[in-house]
């Protein structure tokens, strides 16, 4: 499941693991803004997150994130083995904890964020998602966001700015690759239909 920034992401992975625990579905789910790489150094050489952004570090580029370490682990679960995946943390440190989130190998594997897109990864998956939203709702939605993420109005302004020009280099070129377009903005009983059909259908699934 990928899409740009604010595109409803997270909110749909939300709904997914509610109805996971409810109805007890055999699906995990693996975050890849996880696999950003550590840059707490270089926030403490600028000062601050908005600083080392403003000196032109591209946060979303390919480049920034542990890749290697996503595709293996993907394989990893879909081979059977459980994992324990990093974890980022969003509040503006760009701290990266190593095997911080245990993910379990179960029979569905939802693979959520914008490096999914990526040409390292993307082949790896069989069905392709991409959340499409309009601007003007996703700007709202980054913005409100902010607040929880240490960034005050003008430096979110700032940011929205940056991660619109970086969904149009590394996000929407992916969208034409993707098996369903959905829009960020519907029922999120919707995805809970989607992933529940899924899991039905690959009951027919044998091994060959």
């Amino acid at each position: 499941i990928t899409g740009e920034s604010a595109s409803g992401k997270s909110t749909i992975c939300n709904e997914i693991q509610r109805c996971i625990e409810k109805e007890n579905l055999p699906i995990s789910i693996l975050n890849t803004d996880n696999y950003f790489n550590d840059i707490s150094d270089l926030i403490k050489k600028h000062g601050d997150f908005d600083a080392l952004r403003d000196a032109g570090y591209d946060v979303d580029s390919p480049h920034n994130f542990q890749l290697d370490l996503l595709r293996s682990d993907i394989e990893k679960l879909a081979n059977g083995h459980d994992i324990f995946a990093p974890k980022y943390l969003v509040n503006g440190t760009g701290v990266s904890v190593a095997n911080a989130i245990e993910i379990k190998s179960r029979k569905i594997i939802v693979v959520e964020g914008m490096a999914a897109t990526y040409s390292e990864v993307h082949d790896m998956f069989d069905i392709k998602i991409y959340i499409d939203l309009d601007n003007k709702t996703r700007r709202k939605r980054f913005l409100d966001r902010a607040k929880s993420r240490n960034q005050d109005h003008k430096n979110a302004l700032k940011h929205w700015d940056y991660v619109c020009v970086a969904g149009k280099k590394y996000v929407i070129p992916a969208k034409d690759k993707c098996d369903i377009i959905a829009n960020g903005a519907c029922s999120l009983e919707y995805f809970t239909k989607l992933l529940e059909y899924i899991n039905l259908i690959t009951n027919n699934f044998c091994e060959v």
